[in-house]
């Protein structure tokens, strides 16, 4: 069941169980079509059903524990809890919005941006009436619709994988549209551009982003090619410089692509950083190395490329063409 598997119906159960139901805590319920449906409070709904249904509980995760649950406090079909009716469905958006993402039990970004688009798309909401209803800044807002936009573009054009794998990893996807130069690789607005009801993903810009997953999870046997969501800065500039992209499509190297970027350097400049971090390291207890065996066939090493390198980068610029 997905309130089962997704949202820990026992912990409310075992609360009920513990301390009965919390009177302030009511069901926020609509008459659709002749049937009532639950706006708010399913997994406290999934808690009482399975603490008075047996049946139910058999079918979950952990049958004895909810069976323990169940025995510590009578419940049935029959008991009635607080409910508010909501006169129609967006009377209930402002109270889940603000429970769910400002409030007590906080979605995931995922579900955020799908409830914002949800007021979007369907209820038809201006972003700063959502951003009042959600309780969140009209900035956050207009970004997650964008990015929850895009993948459903993607969606739309038939590349499921791209979107289920965005929406898997949701949190590193999002991190990566807020690198100028990823968001310009996929051709996305930035948040004052956004605009409601407006697909946020051009036709010929799929490829790019299709791309972009497989660098950010792997895909198609490749792995990806950051290491940690830190990378994203680097791999940013990558995506800005056309020889640096070019290798990294070659090479799926982002080390050896971000070398390519403009101005110094910046790969061999870190490098030769963490080098004199690990010898200022080695210097602060140089004497518990001598007389080891390499010690003297290292440091003549250490001197021969020391020099090596001082004698290169202190090598006079050449005189430039007048």
């Amino acid at each position: 069941m997905f309130i089962e598997a997704n949202y820990e119906p026992l912990t409310v159960a075992e609360s009920i169980a513990r301390y009965d139901y919390f009177g302030s805590e009511p069901l926020v319920v609509c008459e659709v079509d002749g049937s009532w449906i639950v706006l708010e409070g399913n997994r406290r709904l999934t808690a009482l059903m399975g603490l008075a249904r047996a049946d139910l509980r058999r079918q979950f995760t952990n049958p004895s524990t909810w069976d323990a649950a169940a025995g510590r406090r009578p419940i049935t079909l029959d008991m009635e809890v607080p409910v508010v009716e909501a006169g129609q469905r967006d009377d209930a958006d402002a109270l889940i919005g603000f429970r769910h993402i400002s409030g007590v039990l906080e979605w995931k970004p995922l579900q955020r941006a799908q409830f914002i688009a949800y007021l979007v798309d369907s209820r038809g909401k201006a972003f700063i009436e959502v951003a009042d209803t959600v309780g969140e800044d009209e900035d956050v807002v207009r970004m997650l619709y964008r990015n929850q936009n895009i993948l459903e573009c993607a969606r739309n054009l038939g590349r499921m994988d791209i979107a289920d794998a965005s929406e898997a990893r949701f949190g590193t996807y999002t991190a990566a549209l807020n690198r100028t130069g990823i968001r310009e690789f996929v051709g996305a607005r930035t948040v004052n551009g956004v605009r409601e009801k407006q697909p946020q993903l051009a036709d010929d810009k799929l490829e790019a982003l299709g791309e972009l997953t497989g660098w950010l999870y792997g895909a198609n046997g490749h792995t990806k090619v950051i290491a940690e969501t830190r990378d994203l800065t680097e791999l940013a500039e990558v995506l800005r410089a056309p020889s640096a992209l070019a290798e990294l499509r070659r090479s799926r190297d982002l080390s050896s692509a971000y070398a390519l970027t403009p101005g110094p350097p910046k790969r061999l400049l870190k490098q030769l950083a963490v080098a004199v971090g690990h010898l200022r390291s080695v210097a602060n207890s140089a004497e518990l190395i001598v007389g080891q065996a390499r010690t003297e066939e290292l440091v003549s090493e250490l001197n021969d490329l020391t020099t090596e390198i001082a004698e290169k980068v202190r090598e006079p610029a050449e005189p430039q063409d007048a």
